[in-house]
């Protein structure tokens, strides 16, 4: 039986292991490592041998198990279950509380398969929540074999945790928009780039036709002067888009072979 210290103790531990897993989290670049740690971290904080996340597909019908610890291979990645209402899943998605259960399967929930190969008998899951008000990403849930019973303490610590889960794919899918946007505009800029250069081949080409054909030589004076204008800016527009840092461009080069 835990004493009051004990207690003590273990929100200590708990508090600490949400610190940690933060920093992990603001960090790392690899969602992937990002939801395998806070797995390893609530089975470790909560005493259980099997944690998981489950992320919501196919506009919220299924829920497959995107990472985890303790688990055989074939469950982490291939894992599909549907997010019914009468499931243990589904409950929490649907009703918004934790599903919770120290006898499985004791109980009125519908569990996945892989649960009973696996021989747990304790879960208790919560929500991760979505980003900028989406639905939420799905959820995080620790498994054990033992039969437990988790207090408001550990929905509290898991919920907790969920959140910060939560926070950093948020992080990430806004990393990812700004890197899509950033991608979008170098295209546009590429191909603006490789039409400007194209429009000042043509422009030496045609001036180049009409000085062949000028008989007066102030003519020829006038379309040579031009000519040699439109190269310049040709040669300005070769040297700018090949430079590789354009914040500190060095034109010396440039202007000596001007």
């Amino acid at each position: 039986m835990l004493t009051a210290n004990d207690g003590g103790e273990a929100l200590r531990a708990q508090r600490k292991i949400i610190v940690e897993f933060g920093r992990t989290a603001l960090k790392s670049d690899s969602l992937d490592e990002i939801l395998t740690e806070a797995c390893r971290c609530c089975a470790e904080a909560l005493d259980t041998e099997f944690a998981k996340v489950m992320a919501l597909e196919e506009e919220g019908r299924t829920l497959r198990v995107v990472a985890g610890v303790g688990w055989k291979d074939g469950v982490v990645g291939e894992e599909v279950v549907p997010a019914l209402p009468y499931s243990s899943e589904g409950f929490a998605l649907f009703d918004g509380r934790p599903a919770i259960s120290g006898d499985l399967p004791g109980d009125d929930f519908d569990y996945p398969k892989f649960l009973e190969r696996h021989g747990i008998h304790s879960i208790l899951n919560v929500i991760i929540p979505g980003t900028d008000g989406r639905p939420p990403f799905g959820l995080l849930q620790v498994d054990s074999r033992r039969k437990q019973k988790f207090d408001e303490g550990d929905i509290e610590f898991l919920q907790n945790y969920a959140n910060i889960v939560g926070a950093a794919i948020e992080r990430f899918d806004k990393s990812a928009a700004l890197s899509a946007a950033l991608s979008e505009k170098e295209r546009a800029l590429s191909e603006l780039q490789h039409r400007v250069g194209n429009n000042l081949a043509v422009l030496q080409r045609l001036i180049r036709a009409r000085n062949a054909k000028a008989d007066h030589p102030a003519v020829k004076q006038e379309t040579a002067m031009i000519l040699g204008q439109i190269e310049a800016l040709a040669q300005l527009h070769e040297f700018l888009s090949t430079a590789s840092d354009i914040d500190r461009i060095d034109l010396g080069g440039f202007l000596s072979a001007l």
